[in-house]
């Protein structure tokens, strides 16, 4: 453009002899062809700098993009249609594809192993027929090592594709990381003994486990939420409210201090029973909420009997030893008046006074006896016997009383031994028939069943008996029932549901503590409205039923030396005085060193009569005492508690025999003499 603009200036000039010669129309026109040359030389300059700034970023930005391409870990190619290779961008060493030279121009899928090959070719033919993106996943031994592919094939012009193969060995690692973590919790969660729940931010239920669904009966189908468990679980509104009240106060702490929280409801079941449930929650780190819900309500039910027995123990102790106290007040009016009847008949005029007393006495020794039986003060007398027979000479005495109570016995026929004081077995069923007489005031029908039952180890953590053989009897009526709270204390001393004076409430107390004394168990099952069923198991006995005769109710003397034992003045007196009457050489001591000490001076002593209870040194030291003195000594525990513990314990050493206060003059008086005469010993 330059060079033109110069030879059309001398040619002018030439032809015009100069540049005066130029007309001026004409020099006119040369000058805007100055300017408009002048013009575009300077956009010429202006272009050409552009042109060359833009190169230069050109370039830049390339190579910034060729930086960053092939900074990318992925393997890209673009493709003809029929799979061959026009560029392509190789991967790290290790990867199949490694060397650009090697494979331009080349078709894709026959670089692969054949069986990548092939889902190569249906995977380019997919894409050119639907123009859709198509994925392709493969697996890849290298370098020893199993690595996991993905390729992406990308429609683009003119039929074209491209495709990205990417290395994705870590991420399928912590997928399947993740996928064994789920499994585990999985695995987890369904056999763990506690329920597991799963709720989402706003409080849906997103899981339950097996367990839950043991524990309840629902499922996720049954609550959708937590508003709808409060509404199924919690039917009551007073206490649903109160529940959720806590939940509500717990769960925002919770979401506070990041901590978990235990709380203890009654929740109802989908089968409409009610269990006792310890839930614990936590909020997860993705706001789930996780709460586990341990069925406790038999493990609670264990804690309230543990209670039960240890307030019983303490009260126990206590009636204990009311009785005993009892016992020797009782043993002081029952000896003096033993000693009065001894002197006169039936023809005087205070004779028929002096028996009313004595009955009076029975009737107080027979309350002490109740006392004594919840106080598990021991067994009297136990011998072999036939449960069947007990309840049927029992019941037939009941029948006589409560003649609008209809029985109905069903026995079993060839029912286990047990080895049992008869007379407190008898007073349990007796206080039982009569607790069922009362709840029948109508008339009703009072059913009575034996049976033989064999419990195990599994049952020994439910019923707290030993494995092995137990005789069964239940006393059931069709009475008016009791509710929870009444047969939560029904065994309980002094608690009676009857009016004022009208009962001791120590009926069924006493044959708590009976039973139990018996190595056996009582429970009690009742409904309002339907009545009541009260089960007892006794343990078998493996010793046969021997005849036993019945004693005689004569007075018998004797002239033997007796040392008698005891610390209470009134009893010292008494005795001393009725074994005098029967004809017996007395010696007395009121502890047992000073017995010790009277029995050394005298080794004429037949027979030793030896309280248990006593300060200083007790009856079972004493009669440790007496038998390294003479080993032959004749011995007689007395004492106004049962045969507890430690008398049971020096009777198995050898201790001759035992009498329960209060005893009338008849009952020493044979007591001593089976002793004396070597006649069969008791209760060893």
């Amino acid at each position: 453009m330059k060079h033109m603009h110069s030879l059309l200036r001398r040619q002018i000039k030439k032809y015009f002899g100069g540049t005066e010669g130029i007309p001026d129309g004409l020099g006119t026109f040369i000058q805007s062809i100055d300017k408009t040359y002048r013009e575009f030389d300077t956009d010429r300059e202006m272009l050409e700098r552009s042109l060359e700034l833009s190169s230069r970023e050109m370039l830049q930005a390339n190579a910034e993009l060729r930086a960053i391409f092939q900074a990318f870990p992925d393997l890209i190619f673009r493709l003809e249609a029929d799979g061959t290779i026009v560029s392509c961008k190789v991967g790290r060493d290790g990867d199949l594809f490694s060397e650009t030279e090697r494979i331009i121009g080349k078709h894709i899928y026959d670089i692969p192993l054949p069986e990548v090959g092939i889902q190569f070719r249906r995977a380019i033919s997919k894409v050119v027929e639907t123009r859709m993106i198509v994925s392709v996943e493969y697996i890849l031994s290298l370098n020893d090592h199993r690595n996991f592919y993905e390729a992406r094939f990308i429609p683009c012009i003119e039929n074209q594709m491209v495709v990205i193969i990417r290395n994705v060995t870590d991420q399928k690692q912590v997928q399947e990381a993740l996928r064994e973590s789920e499994e585990h919790f999985r695995m987890l969660s369904e056999s763990i003994p506690i329920g597991i729940s799963v709720m989402r931010p706003d409080l849906t239920f997103e899981y339950f486990n097996p367990r839950f669904t043991e524990i309840f009966g629902y499922t996720l189908s049954d609550i959708y939420d937590k508003n709808t468990w409060f509404k199924k679980t919690c039917p009551d509104p007073a206490y649903r409210q109160k529940a959720i009240s806590i939940w509500t106060e717990n769960f925002i702490e919770n979401i506070q201090v990041k901590k978990n929280y235990d709380r203890i409801f009654k929740i109802r079941c989908k089968n409409g029973k009610d269990k006792i449930i310890s839930f614990r929650s936590l909020i997860m780190p993705d706001g789930k909420h996780l709460v586990t819900y341990e069925d406790i309500t038999e493990r609670k039910k264990l804690e309230d009997q543990l209670m039960q027995a240890q307030k019983m123990e303490a009260i126990g102790t206590l009636a204990g030893g009311i009785a005993h106290d009892f016992n020797n007040l009782l043993m002081g009016i029952q000896g003096r008046t033993s000693l009065m009847l001894m002197d006169i008949g039936p023809s005087h005029p205070h004779f028929v006074y002096l028996n009313h007393i004595e009955d009076i006495v029975k009737s107080g020794a027979n309350l002490t006896k109740q006392l004594l039986g919840f106080a598990r003060g021991g067994k009297c007398e136990e011998r072999l016997a036939n449960l069947n027979e007990l309840i049927q000479n029992s019941s037939d005495m009941f029948a006589r009383t409560g003649k609008e109570v209809k029985i109905v016995r069903k026995f079993e026929k060839d029912l286990w031994t047990v080895e049992v004081d008869q007379g407190q077995i008898e007073q349990v069923l007796l206080n039982m028939y009569v607790n069922a007489w009362h709840a029948m005031p109508g008339g009703g029908t009072l059913y009575l069943t034996t049976g033989n039952i064999v419990f195990n180890e599994e049952d020994e953590k439910t019923q707290h008996l030993k494995p092995g053989k137990y005789v069964s009897v239940s006393v059931t009526d069709t009475g008016t029932g009791m509710d929870e709270e009444t047969q939560s204390r029904i065994f309980e001393p002094f608690f009676t549901t009857k009016e004022i004076g009208s009962g001791t409430g120590l009926g069924l107390a006493s044959a708590y503590g009976i039973i139990l004394n018996h190595d056996g168990i009582i429970n009690v099952y009742s409904e309002q409205g339907v009545g009541t069923t009260f089960n007892i198991y006794l343990p078998v006995s493996v010793k046969e039923i021997e005849q036993t005769e019945e004693p005689s109710k004569e007075i018998a003397m004797g002239t033997e030396t007796v040392l008698l034992v005891d610390d209470e003045d009134i009893i010292v007196e008494i005795g001393r005085i009725s074994l005098e009457r029967l004809g017996y050489k007395v010696l007395t001591a009121q502890n047992g060193i000073e017995a010790t000490k009277v029995f050394k001076s005298y080794p004429n002593v037949d027979l030793v009569i030896l309280d248990m209870i006593m300060p200083e040194m007790g009856g079972g030291e004493t009669y440790n005492r007496l038998k390294e003195i003479r080993p032959d000594i004749k011995v007689i525990l007395s004492s106004g508690y049962s045969v507890d513990g430690r008398a049971q314990e020096i009777l198995k050493r050898g201790c001759d025999s035992f009498i329960q206060k209060p005893f009338n003059i008849n009952d020493l008086s044979q007591k001593i003499r089976e002793v004396l005469s070597g006649g069969e010993e008791v209760n060893k």
